[in-house]
């Protein structure tokens, strides 16, 4: 009978000391790609000492949406050409530190076709042709992603009981190339972007044991 409180102690201790995580996410509007973004987030609150920061993870997605480029060839020459699209995330701050988040990643798309000869539309200038007029509308790519393990000497920006700010900064680039003289007209993607911040910590032990020994005082009041 006397191993029932102390059993029930433990596993208390136990729940209490394990590690607990903090999960902020941020989703942005979808928006015209080629601008930034900025999101705020809470700072780690230490609770007046009684919680231990072990980790800070900073991590973003973003989905490449719609979007296309149509090319007019002016040229007498018809041939095979490529088109590409890119679209770059990264992370930046004034605030805290972003680390590899702040890294460029990259939605590439690309296609490759055949353009006839220009057919007789005026030079120099973009039309919508026949055989000399192709347009490009890539596919949505969604769920481009990174993340980033910030170093613990870098922390102490992230704590507090205030907040700081994260931007998410998006560029994007079409191209061709395989015949000259062409003549492109672009209508730009649109970026769906989400940002999250993760801390990891633990109670302080001190705060744990107290907890511990609250409620085994409890069980023996109930048995009493």
């Amino acid at each position: 009978m006397k191993l029932f409180p102390t059993l029930t102690l433990a596993v208390a201790l136990t729940g209490v000391c394990s590690g607990a995580s903090i999960v902020q996410t941020r989703n942005i509007t979808p928006y015209t790609a080629g601008g930034t973004r900025t999101v705020n987030f809470d700072r780690f609150d230490t609770q007046g000492g009684t919680r231990t920061l072990t980790g800070v993870t900073l991590s973003f997605s973003f989905d490449k949406l719609g979007g296309s480029y149509a090319v007019d060839n002016d040229s007498t020459d018809s041939g095979s050409i490529i088109f590409d699209h890119e679209l770059r995330g990264r992370l930046t701050s004034s605030d805290v530190t972003v680390g590899s988040a702040g890294t460029n990643i990259s939605a590439l798309s690309d296609f490759t076709t055949t353009i006839g000869a220009n057919d007789g539309d005026p030079q120099g200038q973009f039309d919508v042709g026949t055989a000399d007029y192709v347009i490009y509308s890539p596919a949505d790519i969604l769920g481009t992603t990174t993340s980033a393990t910030i170093a613990p000497e870098f922390w102490a920006a992230y704590t507090g009981t205030n907040t700081f700010n994260v931007n998410f900064v998006a560029i994007q680039s079409f191209g061709t190339s395989g015949v000259g003289g062409l003549q492109s007209q672009t209508i730009a993607s649109q970026v769906a972007p989400s940002v999250t911040v993760t801390y990891s910590f633990i109670p302080e032990p001190t705060s744990a044991l107290l907890g511990g020994l609250g409620l085994l005082g409890l069980l023996r009041r109930r048995r009493h």
